[in-house]
């Protein structure tokens, strides 16, 4: 779709969502090492679901256990049922340019964002054949405040973009690794930069997941530096509305704030993201992200 106002022409793709001259070759490393530790805690958590004989007052009659029952009930057996997946994991990626920033393992927040989002879907892939549904949007918000400028009426937007879905077991992990901190669209033919939409999502994406996700359990893992700042139709969106997106949208739904190399302090950001929150430094994430996940890969697996 393309429109034109004030002799600019705005053009929808979200290819401009992708970086095609990076070289990701050193994201792939990352991402695979992250997959295998991700692998090794799924299949810990298989090996703790695996269907397991138990004894009680009630069952199957076990007859090497009936000598016990002059002094023992418990002669019967039955197996531990085994919870089928029923759960979406979606990831929400701050696309906004503060994210472009160097934190750690030279990498920058995007990419540690990227390199999460696909090794966790590649290690979803490798253990359970992608029977844990994963889905990854990109939030970004017009860096263009103006009416007019970017050709809407309503001057500024924000934007939800889905990147991946292993809804149709689709293994192009790497396509995750190429995102960059850009609106998706081209504006004169360039890419365009963004702000940070945060929360402000949060309504078109609930519409669009109550239309799609077919599970009964769904878990958001909204993964961003913590810094909220948007216009939308002239209104600015920062941390106190962000705060109140919070306690609206998600008071009722399991999910996880990570700040990868935030700018605000612990106590700064409980106060605007609640309890719910993981704050990385450095690469030796992955054993305390999966222990707050644990309790709701339990029911997925």
């Amino acid at each position: 779709m393309d429109r034109k106002a004030e002799n600019q022409t705005l053009s929808f793709d979200k290819t401009a969502l992708r970086n095609k001259y990076a070289d990701i070759s050193h994201l792939r490393g990352k991402r695979d090492m992250f997959a295998r530790r991700f692998a090794n805690h799924i299949n810990l958590l298989l090996e703790s679901k695996k269907p397991r004989k138990v004894f009680s007052n009630k069952g199957l009659l076990d007859p090497r256990r009936v000598y016990r029952h002059s002094f023992d009930d418990n002669i019967f057996s039955r197996t531990t049922k085994v919870n089928s997946s029923d759960t979406t994991i979606v990831f929400l990626l701050d696309g906004s340019g503060s994210m472009g920033g160097e934190v750690f393992d030279k990498l920058s927040r995007i990419e540690v964002c990227t390199v999460i989002a696909s090794a966790f879907a590649k290690a979803v892939k490798m253990t359970v054949n992608s029977e844990i549904k994963v889905e990854v949007f990109l939030k970004s918000a017009s860096g263009h405040s103006h009416k007019g400028t970017t050709g809407t009426d309503n001057g500024a937007f924000i934007n939800l973009t889905r990147i991946f879905t292993n809804d149709k077991n689709a293994t192009d992990f790497d396509s995750i690794l190429e995102t960059d901190t850009h609106m998706p669209y081209y504006l004169d033919g360039k890419p365009s930069g963004s702000y940070t939409a945060e929360l402000a999502v949060l309504p078109a994406f609930l519409y669009w997941a109550k239309k799609n996700i077919k599970t009964k359990n769904m878990v958001l893992l909204n993964i961003t530096d913590g810094e909220a700042y948007a216009v939308l139709n002239d209104y600015t969106i920062g941390d106190a509305e962000n705060r109140t997106l919070r306690m609206k949208y998600l008071r009722n739904l399991n999910h996880l704030n990570m700040m990868i190399g935030g700018r605000y302090s612990e106590a700064g950001l409980r106060n605007i993201y609640g309890d719910s929150i993981m704050c990385v430094n450095d690469s030796s994430f992955h054993a305390e992200l999966f222990k707050k996940l644990s309790s709701i890969l339990e029911t997925a697996l």
